[in-house]
């Protein structure tokens, strides 16, 4: 059943603010759910979108929606972690080294089914992501909260480590071992972990949850996350008038990397910085 669910329509929906477009994704369960998280990169690609910022904070987690949400905004595959269970843990006392990680085939399936049984038999269950047409390269802010979990973690930690997101709002919930559903007498259900996940860049989520770049209160991190827009539409293209070339900006106090053409002069850099703390 959960392999062919869908959750009625609402799982992901788009909203606009000017070009900025706001993806907002509720769950991580759901056919529909794919469906419409690839619909709405879709659109993103036919309009002249100069940001996204991608709503997490009421997403609990799920399954395999995590695919396309994240796929549709790198060029190039990489590994994001992996799942270690009991055959791993019953001979070693450690986490897998990313040699280990390396030496797995990536899990590529889509059968939640499939997954458990896979995680449960194999002593590492290696996850990584490939590109998905079409993908958005601009600017992208990741809002999360304390609710922020599961599934929802796994894509904010993949986007973060690809380097593809800046996360504003809440520390995440760290609640990120994979369970497993078993039926029990009654009609109820009973989950229970089957596995951890460690992440390549920042390891182990459960417990710890995931650290924002612009930590704020979540009710605010909206707002906080069009702020740096309006930044960016007012600082760069000035920068870009100047002069010409490849530069990557990075803003300390905002944890915000944007790369743009503008020119390698580090007089204009400092002026840009200086202008830059101030419109913070």
């Amino acid at each position: 059943y959960l392999d062919t669910m869908r959750v009625g329509g609402g799982g992901a929906t788009l909203a606009w603010r000017g070009d900025v477009a706001v993806l907002t994704v509720n769950t991580m369960m759901g056919l529909d759910t794919i469906e419409e998280i690839d619909a709405a990169y879709a659109v993103i690609a036919e309009r002249e979108t100069s940001g996204l910022i991608i709503d997490l904070r009421q997403n609990t987690g799920g399954a395999f929606a995590v695919r396309p949400l994240v796929s549709h905004l790198i060029t190039e595959p990489f590994d994001a972690g992996g799942f270690v269970s009991q055959p791993w843990n019953a001979v070693h006392q450690r986490e897998p080294s990313q040699a280990e990680m390396e030496a797995v085939d990536p899990w590529k399936g889509w059968s939640i089914k499939s997954f458990w049984a896979d995680v449960q038999a194999d002593p590492v269950t290696r996850i990584s992501f490939s590109p998905a047409d079409p993908v958005f390269d601009g600017p992208v802010f990741l809002l999360t909260s304390k609710r922020t979990a599961s599934a929802a973690e796994l894509a904010t930690d993949a986007l973060k480590s690809a380097n593809r997101v800046t996360i504003v709002g809440e520390n995440t919930a760290g609640e990120m071992l994979s369970q497993k559903i078993y039926d029990v007498p009654g009609g109820f259900h009973l989950s229970l972990p089957i596995a951890d996940y460690y992440s390549v860049v920042n390891g182990r989520i459960e417990g710890g949850g995931i650290k924002p770049d612009i930590e704020t209160d979540a009710a605010e991190a909206f707002d906080v996350a069009l702020r740096q827009f309006e930044i960016i539409s007012t600082l760069f293209p000035m920068l870009r008038t100047a002069v010409s070339g490849p530069l990557s900006f990075y803003h300390p106090s905002a944890a915000l990397l944007c790369r743009y053409s503008i020119g390698e002069q580090p007089s204009l850099l400092r002026n840009a910085r200086r202008k830059f703390a101030v419109s913070l």
